[in-house]
């Protein structure tokens, strides 16, 4: 027997099921680029996501420290899940890029990426300091600090230095001895928040035959608006990677000698021998001509 559906019934059940519907929630998800993500300028990524009750969406580069912002595509179907990022020659060289996507509809429906570098060749771009006099020198990104670095080199006491280094639990400062390619560095950390953003500054402070040098950087990390201690510890932990990779390269070099004569710093048993082994070598050649 088949069962007759009356139009009340009809009516009721496809407003059910438009309640239901009704109750779903739009949302975005990014899938990538992910943190740490290194996207080489001249190459081609896809920007992928996952949507929920969202028809057309809005897609946006933004660089955190200069806070700049590219508009990519302000219209493409949802649904489509993808997008084929080209890394142009416009966009500079940066650690502190990310990606949001909005609802074209609605921009409070938006989700934005974790943080992911814009390099060159798969390095960004890193330049040398150097200090004649010390010989210390060591190498940094050009964009990749939200400060510094600062840098001064002074006469100074090593001991000093090193005697100084406590931390001040009143200041709230914190001193660390480290030791880096076999120099003992004093490191001065301080950090402080503010909208969402944590700032961090390293100030490092080595001495090597009475010359000390004085470097000071600033790290800025959007980690306040991430869900999850993990997320979270990722984005602290990428700055202070960054931080390491810089002073990997502290390095003290031997000055060259400026000093006109190279037997003034012989003692007199050395002087004495080296000028016995050259009338040696004098006499050694007369007797062969």
């Amino acid at each position: 027997m088949i069962k007759r559906i009356s139009v009340l019934s009809l009516i009721l059940s496809c407003s059910f099921f438009g309640q239901i519907f009704a109750q779903v929630t739009p949302s975005i998800t990014i899938l990538s680029p992910q943190s740490e993500d290194e996207l080489v300028i001249g190459n081609q990524y896809d920007i992928t996501w996952t949507s929920v009750g969202v028809e057309n969406v809005m897609i946006q580069l933004d660089k955190e420290y200069s806070a700049q912002a590219w508009h990519l595509v302000y219209k493409l179907p949802a649904s489509e899940g993808k997008f084929s990022f080209d890394v142009e020659d416009i966009f500079p060289e940066g650690y502190d890029y990310s990606i949001s996507i909005w609802d074209s509809e609605d921009i409070k429906v938006k989700d934005q990426s974790e943080v992911f570098s814009i390099v060159r060749n798969g390095i960004g771009d890193w330049t040398e300091f150097k200090d004649k006099a010390s010989g210390f020198k060591f190498s940094y990104p050009v964009d990749g600090l939200y400060k510094g670095p600062n840098i001064s080199v002074y006469d100074c006491d090593k001991s000093s230095v090193i005697n100084n280094c406590k931390t001040d639990l009143k200041k709230r400062i914190e001193r660390n001895i480290e030791e880096i390619n076999g120099v003992s560095y004093c490191l001065t950390t301080t950090s402080e928040g503010a909208a969402g953003t944590h700032y961090s500054t390293y100030k490092y402070v080595g001495a090597k035959n009475d010359q000390c040098v004085d470097i000071e950087m600033m790290t800025s990390a959007s980690c306040g608006g991430l869900d999850g201690e993990e997320n979270i510890n990722k984005c602290f932990a990428r700055e202070r990677n960054l931080i390491k990779e810089i002073t990997s390269t502290f390095v003290f070099e031997e000055p060259a000698s400026t000093d006109p004569n190279p037997y003034s710093k012989l003692s007199r048993e050395e002087l004495i021998k080296l000028i016995m082994q050259i009338l040696e070598a004098l006499l050694q050649k007369g007797k062969t001509n």
